[in-house]
């Protein structure tokens, strides 16, 4: 009998003779990858545990990574359904629920409970911990190669000669064997959000399909792990199927037939050696703290939705001890759940003065540091910059691979006062197309531009609008920073052109620029904001120039100086000018001209000069519009002088 099957023994005994069982029967079983909490008799708990590290010890043989700690899973494992239900919430849809996992502050945590088909929930159990164990290596994977390896891993169990096997069949080679292959370019670009991986279209058919695609690329000969290696790898630069098509050795006309016959042939298994006798030596088993286990229950309970009981478990935790490190870390969660991020970052920042070896409580308070510095801590990014980067280094020393981690490291190198190149390599450890993996692509990008690498910049930010996992945000982000990095050149010139008052320039350098082979389509906004940009602010500086003209010709006109305003005004239309402020001189020097003929007119007909109002009169009325404001009062005044020139006595 195999160490699973005597594990699912075992957990049917438990059930007999037990009922409330005490929290002090609760144990903790410290593993090097895991920690189990129980209630089930010791015996049965060790056993269970030495599975989960056999599954733990293949996991590593194809994905670890040389000099990295294993990351540790946390499972609560239940000898009764009823107390594994009362906090995990369950529903018509899956009231038959025996495990639950989930991800709380970046470590993978299962909650179990024996089921009549106990193997399928181990296997749910161990399906997600291979995936999340993946992300912990620092693998940046799509979905597809993330979720069809964790199939292909769920499938691990002990032998009769102590060997841990991996690679048996599932349930998912007879969906591979009786249903349609997705078409590759189609299945490539299948992600969580899509309606084939949820189960909405074609049910099955892609689970199918990546286990099957991942056990031929895994498990056909020895070499599997090297081949996982340099697809990861080949992924991080070229087409999903191109890598697949290069790393498998096989050509793409061929895939489908070749991958058909793995799957319906008998299918090749993976042994490595388990030394279960010197595992058990290894665990350290303890009465597990009852506040302890209430703080993980509670997060169990908020994930799956039972946030009231979350909030019980979690008060009844604090109750008994509110500086333990875990209780601390769960009040936090709590408090960023309901929105309160300064006080949960207090308990996180407790947590971290306990001694808390959670590496996510350093990125929290990393980022809440760079959030909160513009405004509240004073002295700006760089009054932080220290003590978040110290945060975020110590959180890669507890959780290699921390995708968060590698974010918040992009965005300090990219905030820095000066841009550090040693950061691009500690960057590409992380780049993959994997969300994460997609983050650390990003703001290598942003470095890159920082350092003045331009076109590896452009490349960037190309690759990541590319990435099927992205996001929308991500794709958003990238698409502004493309357009900003091409349009650089031209945002120089034109600010330059902006800074000397020389609108018509800068109007003219975008004109130049729309007209050139390097404009695209999508530069149009910015292009457009550029051209309000200058539009404002030529309007701005026309109006004052205009502002300034019309009082000091006011002043003239005030001051009687008529003719000396005339002159001036004449002069603003012999000194170049933008189209619009000429017509606007054009018409303000064509209204104080009407304005000083008519007091001309006025002032030479008071004083009996009729001669000369009616040269003034008839000069102005030659090339005066007709439709000029005082233009009837001047041909009254013209008339008028005409009139009493004519009736004027003469001399002998």
């Amino acid at each position: 009998m195999s160490n699973l099957l005597r594990t699912a023994f075992f957990l049917g005994t438990m059930l007999l003779g037990i009922s409330g069982v005490r929290a002090a029967d609760w144990i903790k079983l410290e593993a090097e990858d895991v920690t189990v909490m129980s209630d089930g008799r010791r015996s049965s708990v060790v056993e269970f545990a030495k599975d989960y590290v056999a599954f733990r010890t293949a996991a590593h043989e194809f994905f670890g990574r040389p000099g990295m700690a294993r990351p540790k899973s946390l499972i609560i494992l239940h000898t009764r359904g009823r107390d594994f239900r009362d906090y995990v919430a369950t529903s018509q849809k899956n009231r038959d629920l025996f495990s639950f996992s989930t991800e709380v502050d970046g470590r993978a945590v299962s909650a179990m409970t024996r089921s009549s088909n106990w193997e399928h929930t181990f296997r749910l159990a161990t399906e997600f911990d291979t995936i999340w164990l993946m992300r912990r290596y620092g693998w940046a994977l799509p979905t597809w190669m993330s979720q069809g390896s964790g199939a292909v891993m769920s499938t691990a169990y002990v032998d009769r000669d102590a060997k841990v096997v991996v690679g048996k069949s599932t349930t998912l080679a007879h969906k591979w064997k009786s249903g349609h292959m997705i078409p590759w370019e189609r299945f490539f670009n299948i992600g969580r959000g899509s309606a084939e991986y949820k189960g909405d279209k074609n049910q099955g058919a892609f689970h199918a399909q990546a286990w099957g695609l991942m056990h031929w690329l895994l498990l056909r000969d020895d070499a599997g792990p090297q081949r996982f290696q340099a697809l990861a790898e080949e992924l991080k630069e070229r087409s999903w199927l191109e890598a697949v098509v290069e790393v498998g050795g096989v050509p793409i006309d061929d895939l489908n037939k070749t991958l058909r016959r793995h799957v319906r042939s008998r299918l090749p298994t993976r042994s490595f050696p388990f030394d279960a006798e010197a595992v058990e030596r290894s665990f350290v088993i303890t009465a597990l703290d009852r506040a302890e286990l209430l703080a993980a229950q509670s997060d169990v309970a908020a994930a799956s939705g039972e946030a009231s009981r979350a909030d019980l478990l979690y008060f009844e935790a604090a109750g008994l001890a509110p500086n333990l490190p875990a209780v601390l870390e769960a009040g936090a969660r709590r408090l960023r759940r309901l929105g309160e991020w300064d006080s949960a970052i207090d308990k996180y920042k407790a947590a971290i003065a306990a001694g808390t070896t959670n590496a996510n409580a350093y990125v929290e308070v990393a980022e809440w540091r760079l959030n909160r510095s513009s405004s509240q801590m004073g002295g700006g990014i760089p009054a932080v910059m220290e003590p978040a980067t110290a945060e975020v280094r110590r959180a890669l020393e507890l959780s290699p691979g921390l995708g968060e981690a590698y974010r918040l490291l992009g965005r300090l190198a990219y905030l820095a006062p000066e841009p550090d190149p040693t950061v691009l390599a500690e960057l590409s450890q992380r780049v993959g197309p994997d969300f994460w993996g997609i983050q650390a692509r990003f703001y290598r990008g942003l470095l890159l531009n920082r350092l003045g690498r331009t076109q590896a910049a452009v490349l960037e930010m190309e690759i990541v609008l590319s990435q099927a996992e992205a996001g929308s945000q991500t794709a958003e982000n990238a698409q502004s920073q493309l357009q900003r990095i091409q349009l650089a050149p031209l945002r120089a010139d034109v600010d330059q052109a902006y800074q000397d008052g020389d609108y018509e320039k800068a109007w003219a350098l975008i004109d130049a620029w729309e007209a050139s082979p390097a404009n695209r389509p999508e530069h149009a906004a910015e292009i457009l904001t550029m051209r309000h940009r200058i539009n404002d602010r030529k309007k701005v500086v026309e109006q004052r120039a205009l502002d300034r003209e019309m009082r000091e010709l006011n002043r003239l006109l005030k001051a009687k100086q008529y003719r000396y305003a005339q002159e001036k005004a004449r002069g603003l239309l012999q000194t170049e000018h933008s189209e619009t402020l000429q017509l606007a001189f054009t018409r303000l020097a064509n209204q104080v001209d009407a304005i000083a003929t008519m007091q001309l007119v006025r002032a030479t007909n008071a004083d009996g000069q009729w001669a000369e109002t009616i040269e003034l009169a008839e000069t102005y009325l030659e090339q005066a519009p007709p439709d000029q404001k005082y233009r009837d009062q001047i041909e009254a005044g013209l008339a008028e002088a005409r009139q009493n020139l004519a009736n004027a006595p003469t001399s002998n």
